[in-house]
């Protein structure tokens, strides 16, 4: 968008289908040279603005530039990445290695080489931290979660940490939602209906393919399937059992739904923790697993890496999710404490506090 009052500059980066290509197949998500060039841009954008601080959202190498420069750096994450959570195995993604092989033998395999992995995929970015004069992260952790201050993104509702630190906060979920949401032609139509609906959304970086064996799986407990397929024009309406668009607006049609069905991402998934709704995540990569991991302890929803999600796992996981009580009454407890964390208030408020620090 280029109609708020503030001024834009460019930087580049890669495409989204780079980014989400290398993490399918489990490589770094950056080569050294691509870093070393944002650094490049990173240092003479900011030697150009003079900001009083920084704002990052996962662009890691501004972990680098600020620090060069001296710029305070707030960085954005999710808790689940919190450096002050104790050490756990991370969950094995949907790589090859979880489509030919059973998947506690995928896991056994996952867990034995990540330690090796861990340092390759931190090289990128420990060796601009090396010729930068900083120290090298020995953690994912550490990196997604570095800054003067971190703000997660997130409620401690959902991911409570083992102890308060003066430099992390919580700044509640940062749910997006278009001013004037359009809502499709259907929509009318589709309220009307009674019974019982499913918003359904794998996103941009959901497994798309699995979409038509999702919507089957709902039919089969005659669930109404309000789709949004993002952009997969191939996908068409079908009531009064399956209404599509391209884009939905998502608290609105989770609000209208008694389930939702997503890639398990933050984004949606926090839209429907907000409306009090259960979720099923059919998850991808990482991040996806670590939010739907925490959903699903705190009683909220359930998970399924997208290669298991087959008929027989999805009617399953619905039928569970529609007929146990305590799903419900989870998602409408982590709403209470959701409510309670507003970032739109919070976020300025440490905003302020910390450039009244700085000015002092």
């Amino acid at each position: 968008r280029h109609d708020f009052p503030w001024t834009h500059h460019r930087l580049k980066s890669i495409s989204a289908d780079a980014f989400i290509g290398r993490m399918a197949r489990g490589l770094p998500t950056y080569t050294p040279a691509e870093l070393e060039r944002y650094a490049q841009d990173d240092l003479a954008l900011l030697r150009q603005v003079k900001p009083d601080l920084i704002i990052s959202d996962f662009r890691i190498s501004l972990n680098v530039s600020a620090r060069h420069l001296g710029i305070p750096l707030f960085n954005l994450s999710n808790a689940h990445w919190s450096s002050l959570l104790p050490e756990r195995p991370m969950p094995l993604p949907d790589l090859w290695l979880a489509h030919i092989l059973r998947p506690w033998i995928s896991n056994l395999i996952f867990q034995t080489v990540w330690p090796v992995a861990l340092p390759i995929h931190l090289y990128p970015i420990n060796r601009l931290r090396r010729k930068y004069g900083q120290a090298p992260y020995r953690s994912i952790h550490a990196c997604y979660c570095d800054g003067d201050t971190t703000l997660y993104a997130d409620a401690p509702v959902l991911i409570p940490l083992p102890e308060q630190h003066p430099q992390h906060h919580f700044l509640g979920p940062v749910i997006w939602k278009p001013e004037q949401p359009e809502f499709p032609t259907w929509w009318a139509e589709a309220a009307a209906t009674t019974g019982r609906r499913a918003y359904l959304t794998l996103g941009s970086t959901g497994k798309s393919d699995v979409l038509p064996t999702v919507v089957a799986s709902c039919q089969a407990h005659g669930i109404i399937s309000l789709v949004s397929t993002a952009g997969r024009k191939n996908f068409v309406s079908a009531p009064p059992s399956v209404y599509a668009s391209q884009f939905l607006p998502g608290g609105e049609t989770a609000a209208l739904s008694d389930l939702v069905i997503c890639n398990g991402g933050s984004g949606t998934a926090h839209q429907a923790l907000a409306e009090g709704r259960p979720i099923l995540g059919i998850c991808s990569n990482m991040d996806q697993l670590l939010t739907m991991e925490s959903i699903e302890r705190a009683g909220a929803g359930l998970y399924l890496r997208a290669t298991d999600a087959n008929r027989k796992r999805l009617e399953k996981a619905i039928g569970r999710l529609l007929n146990e009580p305590g799903f419900s009454e989870s998602a409408r407890k982590i709403q209470a404490g959701f409510a309670e964390y507003d970032a739109r208030r919070r976020f300025p408020a440490i905003i302020a506090a910390a450039l009244g620090k700085a000015g002092g």
